[in-house]
């Protein structure tokens, strides 16, 4: 078979099923491979980075790789902020593009390895038709060892010629190591004779499926619980739940959090956002390097129960406080200056919105409102894309996680500023007549920078932003458009967001304070 059949084979043979790209010269031939030949499926975007969006979102929910195409030259440099955004959080993604034939003086030649180098990214190439089936599984292998994103260059002057089929090499991810015996020992003992021990755990320990080990510790140890923000929601309704640890914390959680003097941190790499609260505090981190989360909360609780516990500490006024604090961010005034108050807006959704949903959130100004008052029943159902601190890649995102999971809706929160910069992707999904549900949190600002010009005593006028009727432009996109603008339009709009019958966009007029971040 010619190189681009075997490239659809070795991909579908790695359990690729679906690829999102964006067809031009350097992926047109092996794309149409891998869908006609092949049996995959191509999720066609309007624009290059949305392309990576989608696929880091599809790989986020999925478990699986997420593989995106695009050509060469402008479609690769088009894909570069998303691909940082997927390198940051650890994304098993493939993206492949192709470098021009060395004699065809193509205006789209650039230099990829040194493009792709500052990213972060991993980079291979495909040497020859004699080694294609090496080189793609090598970088497969490669994506799934290294936990990040590889960019495959498969060159114009291989996809042409004839491939002889080679055996196949399935990646497999690493096995996390046994946690050692005398760290298990420590932490125990100090959280024995700790005066406020805290059980806390990320992303490592969802994987892990740790959660019933960690109830089980914080039950002997008397101790409060809270995650990371990858962790939301892990812990949601259990009497000592403290939320999110970290800058997003609410205030009473914080008060608990800053008083514990032993933590017991689980499957997290202790970001400075999570480790903001924790300055004063004794870690015991158990994660991919240092022992399985779950197998490390058994271990520990095995031998806090074998020393007795210490169950009798517990201190009920913090959980109750706790709650009452997480309770009353939903009593917000519904109104503010005209337009709805963020937080009361995100606390209402939350109620409105089917309660089996996907939530994917972009960045911007209004962030902390859905991380706090929008819940998920399980952490692996949230996204985020600010790791990179880049706008308008929540939508895009938010298509891939609906395609790796159609079953339920996908809620996709954004501002007015970040749904502009990819407003087109509504088309996509309309044309996928995929369950997203989109909310443009419109402040008619580029809110981030109205803070810091507020902050300066400068005219905060300057960042302000002419948006259109979000709502008329998704209708004209062949999807479902609702202007929201009082707690009534946003309650009236109920059916249509229970309905799932394909996209549907709110664009909510919302106001969000200045110091809505240092009030909290």
């Amino acid at each position: 078979m010619d190189a681009n059949a075997a490239f659809g084979a070795v991909l579908r043979s790695h359990g690729v099923d679906v690829v999102f790209g964006l067809l031009g010269d350097a992926n047109l031939l092996y794309l149409q491979a891998f869908v006609d030949d092949c049996g995959g499926a191509l999720i066609r975007s309007t624009h290059e980075a949305a392309a990576v969006s989608m696929a880091d979102g599809y790989a986020r929910r999925s478990g699986r790789i997420g593989v995106a195409s695009v050509t060469h030259g402008p479609g690769l440099t088009n894909s570069l902020t998303p691909l940082i955004e997927a390198v940051r959080n650890g994304t098993q993604l493939l993206l492949v593009t192709g470098s021009t034939s060395p004699g065809a003086q193509s205006s789209q030649q650039v230099n990829i390895a040194g493009f792709i180098e500052p990213t972060g990214a991993g980079f291979c190439t495909v040497r020859s038709a004699a080694t294609l089936y090496e080189d793609v599984e090598r970088t497969l292998v490669r994506i799934v060892e290294d936990e990040r994103p590889v960019v495959l260059d498969f060159p114009a002057d291989v996809r042409g010629d004839v491939v002889i089929p080679a055996a196949i090499r399935l990646a497999s991810a690493p096995v996390p190591a046994a946690p050692h015996p005398d760290e298990i020992e420590a932490a125990a003992a100090a959280a024995l004779t700790a005066r406020a021990p805290l059980v806390l755990a990320g992303r490592g320990a969802v994987r892990a499926d740790a959660r019933e080990a960690l109830l089980r510790l914080a039950d002997l140890l008397g101790a409060p619980l809270a995650t990371t923000l990858l962790a939301k929601d892990y812990f949601r309704g259990h009497p000592r739940d403290l939320g999110v640890c970290g800058t997003i914390s609410t205030r009473a959680a914080a008060d608990v959090i800053t008083r514990s003097d032993c933590v017991l941190a689980f499957g997290t790499s202790m970001t400075r956002h999570t480790a903001a609260l924790l300055a004063d505090s004794r870690l015991f981190r158990f994660d991919a390097e240092h022992g399985d989360a779950r197998r490390a909360a058994v271990a520990i609780a095995d031998a806090v129960e074998t020393a007795g516990g210490r169950s009798s500490r517990v201190r009920p006024s913090d959980a109750a406080t706790t709650q009452q604090d997480e309770a009353s961010s939903s009593h917000r005034p519904d109104d503010l200056h005209g337009r709805l108050d963020v937080r009361a807006a995100a606390a209402l959704l939350d109620d409105l919105l089917p309660a089996d949903r996907n939530l994917v959130t972009d960045a911007g100004r209004f962030l902390l409102a859905p991380w706090r008052e929008l819940h998920v029943p399980h952490p692996s159902q949230f996204v985020h894309t600010a790791n990179f601190g880049s706008i308008g890649l929540g939508l895009p995102t938010g298509i891939g996680v609906a395609v790796a999971d159609p079953h339920r809706p996908t809620v996709v929160v954004t501002g007015d500023g970040g749904i502009q910069l990819a407003l087109t992707e509504f088309s996509t999904a309309v044309r996928l007549a995929l369950p997203l549900i989109v909310i443009v949190l419109n402040d008619g600002a580029y809110g981030a920078e109205v803070s810091t010009l507020a902050q300066l005593g400068l005219d905060t006028s300057f960042a302000s932003l002419d948006a259109p009727d979000f709502a008329m432009v998704a209708r004209a996109f062949g999807g479902i458009g609702v202007r929201i603008e009082s707690a009534d339009d946003l309650r009236a709009a109920a059916p249509v967001l229970q309905g799932q019958g394909g996209p549907v966009l709110l664009d909510v007029a919302v106001d969000v304070p200045v110091d809505f971040w240092s009030e909290q």
